[in-house]
């Protein structure tokens, strides 16, 4: 006999805590008002919100192109959104749209969402509008679960007022030789402005290198991982070199007096060369609107692509959704090449990119700044998301690897090791975990 306890999305509950039973058990009376006003069908979403809670433009748009649809937009805290998205799809009564950023695998496997496959295939709505990267992170074994809206992509930022008319490097080996013309020093040695830090920003040098020279972190049948490998283990010997080159000491103390704003690195004049998301340039022109800096490509290797990492913002279908069809509508207006265009010329802030590859190709939008450099990265980027099982557990273990091979602690081999087995565990977890929700979860 099943019990609450056999339930997965109960024992979910239990983790959340009982703030989670106490929302199940109010929620329901806020989707039993009517479906429909004016003639219109209600369409509830949810979209994460961090200090401010204003409605995506989106929505306003949509129900002013149309008279059918109404969609209802309410605002949850992000650091509470996953909490009451799962339990209200516990409850049977969740929200039509959810709004998300991340992995969408994490909550596919959890049978949270509605495939869209079958609303694909009977519009023939051409996937392929969306760069490959962004398809990548809508898909779990071989099922579309969210329609990207919009996304993002690192590129190497370069101040000109410093390099002058000097060409942005486009090889590692490049970078490396710029750092040493752009570095400067004080009289007794000290390092007062870094070319390049490595392991500056959110985003580490050594995974760009890596992935340009072709690592894969996942087996083929999705069960073990990959992370003690040539293409890893050469990325981290380059890192290292570049530290003791500098002096890792040197370059600690530079980013120890960085923050934020105004007071970072790149914003100072203080790093070089940086490789940031598209989106610095809106904390540039806030901090230091006289700026005169550049972007470009990724460095690369000889005879090799530029490569970047691209994730997405995206809506889905919360399993038990009363009105997926409205809001299958509503997916084909948003990834439309004229709604992005259209959004993306009326955003005042943070310019994410549009999913939509078209946009791209369109005369208006290759006015604004570094559009082309941007669309070049999309075409090679890649999903973060190499693990979709154990996200978390790969870039916590990434990043300590990192951090244990330059400052000596452990040799890149075994460092790598010993993340490698750290993360196995927790997909192995994962996929047990995985195939109860399949058994129990219809």
């Amino acid at each position: 006999m099943r019990t609450f306890f056999s339930n997965p999305f109960a024992a979910l509950l239990l983790i959340i805590g009982g703030g989670g039973l106490i929302w199940l058990l109010i929620t329901p009376y806020a989707f039993r008002a009517s479906d429909v006003e004016d003639g219109r069908v209600k369409v509830a979403m949810w979209y994460m919100t961090g200090a401010k809670e204003e409605k995506p433009e989106v929505v306003k748009a949509f129900n002013e192109s149309q008279d059918s649809i109404l969609i209802v937009a309410s605002a949850i805290p992000w650091r509470e959104h996953e909490r009451k998205i799962l339990t209200t799809i516990l409850g049977g009564s969740p929200p039509d749209i959810i709004s998300q950023v991340g992995s969408v695998a994490k909550w596919a496997t959890r049978g949270a969402l509605i495939p869209l496959n079958e609303f694909i295939e009977e519009d023939s709505f051409d996937i392929s509008v969306f760069f490959p990267a962004l398809v990548q992170e809508m898909s779990y074994e071989d099922k579309i679960y969210g329609i990207p809206t919009a996304t993002a992509c690192y590129c190497l930022f370069y101040n000109k007022d410093i390099v002058g008319d000097t060409p942005p490097p486009r090889t590692w080996d490049e970078l490396v030789t710029l750092s040493e013309r752009f570095s400067t020093y004080d009289s007794q040695g000290r390092m007062t402005k870094a070319g390049f830090i490595p392991n500056y920003g959110n985003f580490p040098a050594a995974m760009f290198y890596s992935l340009e020279l072709g690592a894969e972190f996942l087996s083929e049948d999705g069960k073990r991982v990959k992370l003690c490998t040539p293409p890893v283990i050469e990325s981290l010997e380059w890192t290292v070199n570049f530290y003791e080159k500098f002096g890792l000491r040197n370059l600690s103390a530079l980013v120890a007096s960085f923050s934020t704003g105004e007071q970072h690195g790149f914003i100072k004049g203080d790093v070089v060369y940086a490789i940031l998301d598209n989106t610095f340039g809106d904390q540039i022109r806030m901090y230091a609107p006289e700026m005169n800096y550049g972007v470009a490509l990724v460095p690369t290797h000889p005879g090799s692509k530029s490569v970047t990492s691209a994730g997405a913002w995206w809506f889905a279908i919360p399993k038990g959704a009363k009105h997926p069809e409205e809001v299958w509508e509503f997916f084909k207006f948003v990834s439309s090449k004229d709604a992005q265009l259209t959004l993306f010329l009326e955003e005042k802030e943070e310019k994410l990119l549009p999913s939509n590859r078209l946009v791209y190709d369109d005369s208006t939008f290759l006015e604004y700044p570094n559009i082309k450099i941007y669309k070049s990265q999309m075409e090679n980027a890649t999903s973060p998301t190499f693990i979709p099982f154990a996200h978390d557990a790969f870039w916590r273990e990434y990043t300590n690897a990192v951090e244990k091979v330059i400052h000596n602690i452990a040799s890149s081999e075994d460092a790598l090791k010993e993340a490698e087995k750290n993360i196995q565990n927790e997909l192995d977890k994962a996929m047990i975990y995985d195939e109860y929700v399949k058994e129990h979860i219809k």
